[in-house]
């Protein structure tokens, strides 16, 4: 796995950080770096979509599906 040590966020990608850190998003700490962290319904996956799209010069990780039991029913998740 080849780390990125350096690079610059466009303007567009800084205001879809921001706002995703704002919202339903967080940074997670992975040894010695950080990754973002987005989570979503199935339902928004459109969204779960574009932001990988905004971030794609700079991540190779793909879109993950999971299931994830919230009080006893499962709930698909990206």
């Amino acid at each position: 796995m080849r780390i990125k040590t350096s690079f610059s966020l466009s303007e567009k990608q800084k205001s879809v950080l921001i706002g995703t850190i704002l919202g339903d998003g967080s940074l997670k700490i992975r040894g010695k770096h950080y990754r973002l962290h987005i989570k979503h319904s199935y339902n928004q996956r459109s969204l779960v979509v574009y932001k990988r799209k905004i971030f794609s010069n700079i991540t190779n990780m793909p879109i993950r599906v999971f299931f994830q039991k919230v009080k006893n029913k499962d709930y698909k998740f990206l």
